[in-house]
């Protein structure tokens, strides 16, 4: 196995992780907008000893106490054709390359996160597991939109018939409410904004607000790099949801919403609409982030209400 670091340029990266889908952290701008915010982003190609492109894992890594190095291939690698015919032992023989092959100095953690759902790949035997497997719910916009309305789950679609009907009353007048689907950097801006005060008064944790607009700024064009969903009465925005975009696929990333928001169903209203905007511009697959029973319990019930599929990660591998 032969591991390249950093030779492949923006425009082939990005064709393999739209022809195989991959996932938000495995894409070109995610790394970018990583190394921004002074995060380390080693990017592996790997090939046979034919020179037979196997696998590309995008890295992030971070330096602790000066000479240890932690680098992680987070929802990772992205596996060709060629890499997933291989045997077990040749796959994990690509995986080890990898880690070996970090070019960084002093000592080093390497750990993979893969990203596939389902039984464990046999090639993680030859690894030990140091944290379970991250849970999300991916939904199919492959489907048409019938399909697509009927797969809801009946309460949520429930909240969504409420939700459309208010904003039908409330379309006339100077507070009426206006629904909008673009690339909007003023209202994001707004939602980043209330989604910092969010955390704070919920002590919730994520990636750095400043990452939004960093993914964004490494598109060139802003209408391939995200979508904010919206909700405005009058001047004021009432709900927002921010979706990045990466190759065929989505991810849902931030939610705020007011008083009104939550009174009148306005999140579900606004995830509806976005799935088919998103539909309508090619992507395939919406990952709808993180789901946890116990902690999060409203927030997944919605993830699920919109009828995707609950899937469980393998976990992460040293």
């Amino acid at each position: 196995m032969q591991v390249n670091w950093d030779t492949l340029n923006r425009q082939e990266w990005e064709s393999v992780l739209t022809e195989r889908g991959g996932s938000l952290q495995q894409s070109w701008a995610y790394g970018e907008a990583m190394r921004s915010l002074g995060v380390g982003v080693f990017r592996a190609a790997v090939y046979s000893p034919r020179g037979q492109l196997l696998c590309l894992g995008q890295l992030t890594a971070r330096r602790i106490l000066a000479y240890l190095v932690v680098a992680t291939c987070s929802r990772g690698p992205i596996w060709t054709e060629e890499g997933l015919a291989l045997d077990p032992m040749s796959r994990a023989a690509a995986l080890k390359g990898m880690q070996k092959a970090l070019p960084a100095s002093g000592w080093k953690a390497v750990l993979i996160s893969p990203n596939d759902p389902g039984p464990t790949d046999p090639a993680l035997h030859r690894f030990h597991r140091v944290m379970t497997g991250y849970s999300t719910v991916m939904v199919n916009l492959s489907n048409d939109e019938e399909a697509l309305r009927r797969a809801l789950q009946g309460n949520w679609r429930n909240r969504l018939v409420k939700a459309e009907r208010a904003l039908a009353g409330a379309s006339q007048g100077p507070s009426r409410w206006s629904l909008h689907l673009n690339a909007s950097m003023g209202p994001t801006r707004t939602v980043l904004k209330q989604e910092g005060l969010q955390r704070s008064a919920r002590g919730f944790s994520g990636l750095p607000l400043g990452f939004v607009e960093q993914f964004i700024g490494a598109h060139k064009d802003a209408n391939r790099a995200f979508l904010l969903a919206r909700v405005d009465v009058g001047s004021e925005l009432a709900a927002g949801l921010i979706f990045l975009l990466h190759g065929s696929r989505a991810t849902y990333h931030i939610g705020w919403g007011n008083d009104l928001s939550r009174q009148n169903n306005l999140h579900t209203l606004l995830m509806w609409r976005a799935m088919l905007e998103l539909k309508r511009r090619g992507i395939r697959l919406l990952d709808l982030g993180g789901v946890n029973t116990e902690s999060l319990a409203g927030i997944t019930r919605f993830k699920l209400g919109t009828g995707g599929e609950p899937i469980c990660l393998p976990g992460t591998y040293i």
